[in-house]
């Protein structure tokens, strides 16, 4: 079956270019350089396999998994993106189509990938579970609370109904616990269910060379959050795994 893409489609899993941040960065040290070179090869793996899973919709009787955000959604800092927490949860067997980007921040997901999945929906294809995470980008451009929460409680309002955020690792920021206790109440009352990865990634070892992303272990704990939600589990390979398995995967990478 061919799929055809529309221009939304075509602009959220065009090829990734790295911010003007990484791209400075990367000039003196060895982390962000390798940070640049994963947002170009693990956009390229998503934007393969989406394409790949679009040709294919109309044989997966439950939908497909739509993932909408921001560079933890497309697992950089992982080993690879099947160590990313949406690899980790997911695997090969489940259908994907990841739409976010790396460095994008809400007005992002809104303007450009929310529309992608609209597209998707018109051309027919059944989505099973939206997820997203994003935000962090929104407050390392902008350290005001207030406007963050609030753009990310207008993207609560404008995403499907029934589907999964996260809250923001803060690393014990307290201004990114602040955004955390602003949003997600409002996002709950929207129909929405909230991932607690705040406070599962916690601990030493958890970060990427970049000193920003997480690592393998840190995903892990992503996933640990993940899988305390239902319409999670239940959207996974065999919808048989638990969280057992993978707080053994993080006491094994310790």
């Amino acid at each position: 079956m061919t799929f055809e893409f529309g221009p939304a489609l075509c602009d959220a899993l065009a090829p990734a270019e790295p911010g003007r941040r990484v791209m400075a960065a990367s000039k003196y040290f060895k982390g962000a350089r390798h940070t640049k070179e994963q947002i170009i090869s693990f956009a390229e793996y998503w934007s393969d396999r989406a394409a790949t899973t679009l040709a294919s919709h109309d044989r997966y009787d439950d939908g497909v998994v739509v993932v909408l955000g921001d560079s933890l959604s497309q697992g950089i800092g992982a080993t690879s993106p099947a160590e990313g927490h949406i690899g980790l949860l997911f695997g090969t067997d489940t259908p994907v189509v990841n739409l976010s980007r790396s460095g994008a921040k809400v007005a992002d997901v809104m303007e450009t990938q929310l529309p992608a999945l609209r597209e998707m929906t018109t051309a027919g294809v059944k989505t099973q579970l939206v997820i997203c995470t994003v935000g962090s980008n929104d407050l390392v451009m902008q350290w005001q609370l207030g406007s963050v929460a609030e753009a990310l409680t207008d993207l609560a309002r404008e995403l499907p109904a029934n589907s999964v955020m996260s809250s923001l690792p803060s690393g014990g920021s307290f201004v990114v616990k602040a955004v955390n206790r602003r949003f997600m109440p409002a996002a709950e009352t929207l129909g929405h269910d909230i991932a607690p990865v705040d406070a599962h990634y916690k601990g030493f070892g958890v970060t990427a060379s970049d000193h920003f992303h997480p690592n393998d272990k840190g995903y892990a704990k992503f996933v640990n959050a993940f899988e305390t939600l239902d319409a999670v589990r239940a959207a996974q390979p065999g919808s048989a795994r638990s969280g057992q398995h993978d707080a053994e995967r993080v006491e094994q990478i310790a």
